[in-house]
């Protein structure tokens, strides 16, 4: 359950991410497109990471 949370919590991050990155976009605000897009990537690799330490804890023996 644990990993399933953090998985829920990285995909909102990434959700809110993408809004600063579209809001920055339309306002052609690049510091604030780029914040999105700093923020994104760092939400994409903490999904991985849960994602892959949940499949880990689902193999053990």
């Amino acid at each position: 359950m644990a990993g399933e949370v953090e998985i829920l919590r990285a995909k909102l991050a990434r959700a809110k991410a993408a809004k600063k990155w579209t809001d920055g976009a339309a306002l052609g605000r690049a510091a604030l497109k780029e914040e999105g897009r700093q923020e994104s990537e760092a939400a994409r690799r903490a999904e991985a990471a849960a994602k892959s330490a949940r499949r880990e804890a689902r193999n053990r023996p």
